[in-house]
């Protein structure tokens, strides 16, 4: 089976469940977009200084040249890349009554039924990082913002941390999913 038709099963499954939790963050945390700004507004401010203080040659004539080396163009070409892609980047978290669905990046997607889990709950933990993170007391840990996620215990030992912004909204959720299962 291919990806494309996989990712339409995937929807077709999605749609046939009622979901009753979604949620969807982006980056935008300011941090992040400082790391990724400040190096692109450097380059940028490279590659125009020296234009825009040789605009005129010696016989006074208005003379710009936009001649970069090939590691300049790729080191923009990269940054540019990075910028489109964090624009788009979101994690999504989506609950029903068969499982836990996470979309994380652009090719990452778990997902854990009710069945296998152990024990579920809202909890507040220390700032990790954004990403797919591996805590020594959480496991692995899928974080958009914040510092609350769901906890998840299953049967077979493991541990997985979702991040969310919407913790009471969530708890509420998985406290009525739990009692059903």
């Amino acid at each position: 089976m291919g990806s494309g038709s996989r990712q339409i099963l995937y929807l077709i499954l999605i749609k046939m469940s009622k979901i009753l939790f979604q949620e969807k963050q982006k980056f935008t945390q300011w941090r992040l977009w400082l790391i990724i700004l400040a190096p692109t507004f450097y380059i940028f401010y490279a590659m125009l200084s020296p234009l825009l203080g040789n605009i005129h040659d010696k016989t006074g004539n208005l003379s710009i040249s936009l001649s970069m080396s090939t590691e300049s163009w790729i080191a923009v070409f990269i940054l540019l890349l990075i910028l489109c892609a964090m624009l788009f980047l979101k994690m999504t978290t989506i609950i029903d009554n068969e499982k836990i669905v996470v979309r994380h990046l652009y090719f990452v997607s778990k997902q854990w039924y009710w069945r296998d889990v152990e024990s579920a709950e809202i909890i507040k933990y220390r700032f990790m990082g954004y990403g797919i993170r591996i805590s020594l007391n959480h496991s692995t840990v899928y974080n958009g913002k914040e510092n609350q996620g769901l906890f998840l215990k299953l049967k077979n030992g493991k541990k997985r941390l979702v991040g969310t912004q919407k913790s009471e909204k969530m708890g509420r959720m998985v406290e009525t999913i739990l009692s059903e299962v």
